[in-house]
């Protein structure tokens, strides 16, 4: 069972930053769903990663 489901906001820069927020995301208990998905907008690379928090109860 899932408490809720959240991603690293709107697809963002594949940088340092990005990096951050998934590994804060998963310092507070949440799990990685899925793969990681990449694009390129000009000569950026847009990243997104879907994370989950599992619930307590089961």
């Amino acid at each position: 069972m899932w408490k809720s489901c959240a991603t690293a906001s709107s697809p963002v820069p594949d940088d340092a930053e990005f990096c951050r927020r998934i590994s804060g995301l998963l310092e507070e208990g949440y799990v990685l769903h899925g793969g990681p998905t990449l694009t390129c907008k000009g000569d950026t690379v847009i990243a997104g990663q879907a994370v989950v928090l599992p619930s307590d109860q089961d």
